[in-house]
């Protein structure tokens, strides 16, 4: 077991350590926008004209985009302190980028994917959009005065590509048993990386059983910009993981890990090692829920979930001493100034 300590250490909290504020918000740190196509217009931007996101001044966000087809909602929310906006491909939608200037969508897609069998894939080339250029989707729709966040970004071992073609929040349809290569996953990856070095962007970074490749990635790219934080969104690592190469590898004020209900307070058994080996300090908190398909109550739930978890494993006095730690956090992983 690893442990770190800084100012403050770790458990039960004296009360002249606690920042006893009310006005600290609750973190979002990694949320979306729900993900839809245009089936009457075929492939392209989503018509997000008319979404509807819970907006209110309790809750600071910082929401992800996935893809092209979430992208035009993220540009329409109000970038603003309590919400902040992020730019990233999804390991889910990574086939639907191509790192090449000329190449047909079923040469692509062989390229991309593997399958068993020929059938599935032929049907899912003819669900599927031809793909886009990576380089030329950044260059069109990234601007640094737009997003402060790279993300959501990373790699993904286990999932399946559904029957549609990619996943979508509403009617995702049957899952296949075809994949997305690790090779063209990392390569987009590595693009996303590129574009956070260049801009000095933090990143958010999803990890689904690559968890060496994915630090390698973010090691060889990152591992000497200082000024560039790193989010592990619903870590699911070891803890070995974190202390031989997050921890030990990078300075490790630049290391955050964001705690979600669904994966990490399953049962307090998961969050509880993770939460007692790395600095408070380090320590985030998110729902990853499409805040524009949940009301304000679930929303509200699903986040006080997390608070309670964390503040019940590390036994806080006060939920404002919890919020004020957690926001603090959030504050210097956007690289913003600390509220004492």
């Amino acid at each position: 077991m690893f442990q770190w300590k800084r100012a403050g250490g770790y458990g039960k909290q004296n009360k002249s350590d606690c920042i006893e504020m009310t006005s600290f918000p609750y973190v979002d740190a990694h949320c979306h926008l729900s993900t839809d196509r245009i089936v009457s217009h075929g492939f392209g931007y989503s018509n997000s004209d008319s979404f509807n996101y819970v907006e209110y001044r309790d809750v600071l966000r910082c929401v992800m985009s996935n893809n092209q087809f979430d992208l035009m909602k993220v540009k329409k929310i109000r970038n603003n302190s309590m919400l902040i906006r992020s730019f990233g491909i999804h390991p889910w939608y990574s086939h639907l980028f191509t790192l090449k200037d000329d190449i047909g969508k079923l040469e692509h897609y062989r390229e991309v994917l593997q399958w068993k069998d020929e059938q599935e894939f032929q049907k899912l080339v003819e669900a599927l959009p031809p793909p886009l250029k990576l380089q030329q989707y950044i260059d069109d729709n990234f601007n640094a005065n737009e997003f402060d966040v790279i993300g959501e970004i990373g790699l993904d071992k286990l999932f399946r590509l559904p029957d549609n073609g990619f996943y979508t929040s509403v009617d995702t349809g049957r899952l296949t048993r075809t994949q997305v290569k690790i090779s063209h996953q990392v390569n987009v990856f590595h693009a996303m990386l590129q574009l956070s070095k260049q801009y000095q962007l933090p990143i958010s970074v999803h990890d689904v059983k690559c968890h060496q490749v994915l630090f390698e990635s973010v090691y060889d790219i990152l591992g000497d910009q200082d000024a560039i934080n790193i989010c592990l969104h619903s870590y699911t690592g070891s803890v070995e993981m974190l202390g031989h190469f997050w921890f030990k590898k990078f300075n490790q004020n630049r290391v955050f890990l964001s705690f979600s209900g669904f994966i990490n307070f399953s049962n307090s058994a998961t969050a509880m090692p993770l939460l007692q080996s790395i600095p408070k300090e380090s320590i985030l908190t998110e729902t990853d829920f499409p805040i524009d398909l949940q009301t304000e109550q679930e929303l509200q739930l699903e986040i006080k979930k997390v608070y309670n978890g964390i503040r019940e494993i590390l036994q806080f006095e006060s939920e404002d001493a919890l919020r004020a730690l957690v926001y603090n956090n959030t504050q210097r992983f956007l690289k913003r100034d600390v509220e004492q």
